[in-house]
């Protein structure tokens, strides 16, 4: 996942689209204090805060793309 959305960061054009999850991003996130995270979900976790970290230096825009009922596409789009 990470390395997928590197790879798309480097080398996108303004305007290309990159869908980083699919799912509840909060939910998918999510772990119990009292839990050890997933390796997925600490992925997820990492690539989330990537992708908000370029929407807070300007370099991204966060959207999101209703699929049905509780699911989303999360799309990054190159500024």
């Amino acid at each position: 996942m990470l390395n997928g959305f590197n790879h798309w960061f480097s080398s996108a054009k303004k305007g290309e689209r990159y869908t980083y999850h699919t799912g509840d991003l909060a939910f998918d996130r999510y772990v119990p204090l009292a839990k050890e995270p997933t390796p997925e979900k600490r992925e997820l976790g990492l690539l989330a805060d990537m992708a908000y970290e370029l929407y807070v230096q300007r370099e991204v825009l966060l959207v999101q793309k209703k699929i049905d009922f509780k699911v989303y596409e999360y799309q990054a789009v190159k500024i």
